[in-house]
């Protein structure tokens, strides 16, 4: 494939006259660690083909999948269920929701990016030990409506407990739990590592954390609460390790949720194929970078598909290479 226009690539799109190879894709916001992530995808792809891949900051990961839609951006990074649910006008997109239906589709692009871990912390000397301790308490939550704050606390409102909620971005969070502003505090970690630095830099200057454990009981009520949460085990020596942070516990269930990479349905089928086709097949570069991304990418010890909710839809482009491989992917409707 030659050089691709910006605009050009989305069918109805102005902008053809301005011939360029540059292909845009949106990253997070400012200081946020999923654009070095981001950075490496897109290096990998320009160092091995014609395209300019270019990371953009971005104001959230909601407004990446707009801007895919409205052909503002050709690519952009978030959160796998938010195609799923902007698929199917969930969530943000539901009539009447924050955002309401797109006039534009969207589809998947590629495999899970990464996997956030979500789950509740506080101080060694706590004593909290579950979910049900936290009754009464302040808890410090990230962006009101994000994922990473629906669903924890969708897990609090299973365990029919009241407790203070206190919205914060990721410095005040950070801040908040050092100077013992907060109970407690919801804290995120990806592929073994702490994140995100902001908050590291808090922490680190304290006794370390424990993570409030989620009992079994409350894991169906919860998705029955919210669908699209998933739980696990952190382990807390991949975590203290990762980020040279004191940890007070050894294993503790969490929530998580997945990331992608997005597009528009009228994306050119051969510049996806492209993208996919390249970074897949030099995904092993990857391990140079950080050891989040080193984990996206299909096959042994990569994210691949997993908990990608079947239905959701993958752009034909993408597709295409999947089934030239034999990877699997998520069961597309009829």
């Amino acid at each position: 494939m030659g050089a691709v226009a910006i605009g050009s690539t989305i069918a109805g799109c102005a902008g053809s006259d301005d011939s360029t190879d540059r292909v845009v894709t949106a990253s997070s916001s400012e200081g946020s660690p999923m654009n070095a992530n981001i950075e490496a995808i897109a290096d990998v792809i320009s160092s091995n083909t014609e395209l300019d891949v270019s990371p953009q900051l971005a104001t959230g990961w909601e407004q990446n999948i707009i801007d895919a839609a409205q052909g503002n951006v050709e690519f952009g990074i978030t959160y796998s269920h938010y195609i799923t649910q902007a698929q199917n006008d969930e969530g943000f997109w539901r009539e009447g929701g924050d955002i309401g239906p797109l006039e534009n589709e969207v589809r998947m692009i590629t495999p899970v990016v990464h996997r956030a871990y979500w789950y509740f912390a506080a101080h060694p000397d706590s004593n909290y030990e579950t979910v049900y301790d936290l009754d009464g308490e302040r808890i410090s939550f990230f962006t009101r409506g994000e994922a990473m704050t629906d669903q924890p606390m969708a897990v609090l409102d299973a365990a029919e407990i009241d407790y203070e909620t206190e919205y914060m971005n990721i410095a005040d969070a950070g801040s908040a739990f050092r100077d013992g502003n907060v109970d407690a505090s919801v804290f995120l970690s990806s592929a073994g590592r702490y994140l995100p630095s902001p908050t590291t830099e808090a922490v680190t200057s304290t006794d370390g954390f424990t993570a409030i454990d989620i009992p079994e009981e409350l894991h169906e009520p919860a998705q029955e609460i919210n669908e699209y949460i998933n739980f696990d085990e952190i382990n807390a020596d991949e975590i203290s390790e990762g980020a040279g942070v004191e940890t007070h516990f050894d294993v503790a269930t969490s929530t998580f949720g997945t990331s992608s990479i997005v597009g528009s349905a009228a994306l050119d089928e051969d510049l996806v194929y492209e993208y996919v086709s390249t970074v897949l097949d030099n995904q092993d570069e990857l391990t140079d970078y950080n050891p989040v991304v080193a984990r996206f990418g299909v096959g042994e010890d990569r994210n691949g598909f997993a908990d990608t909710f079947d239905g959701t839809q993958i752009h034909d482009g993408a597709l295409r290479y999947y089934d030239e491989e034999n990877i699997d992917y998520p069961e597309q409707p009829n």
